[in-house]
């Protein structure tokens, strides 16, 4: 999908400068995984102890 956007860039040029990464493209698309990978955590701490196992661990154990 092509999208056009305004980047920062003073924020764009530091992580040109600290990453290996070459080209805009390649930081907005880390950026990116970062951040889903961020948002993912969050839910599963929300998630966090809603769910909680049911089984009877010394009959699984003795199968």
């Amino acid at each position: 999908m092509r999208t056009n956007i305004e980047l920062d860039d003073i924020l764009v040029k530091q992580a040109l400068q600290m990453s290996a990464f070459r080209t805009k493209k390649d930081v907005v698309h880390e950026a990116l995984k970062q951040y889903v990978a961020s948002l993912k955590r969050k839910e599963l701490l929300l998630i966090r102890g809603k769910n909680t196992w049911q089984g009877n661990l010394k009959q699984m154990r003795s199968l």
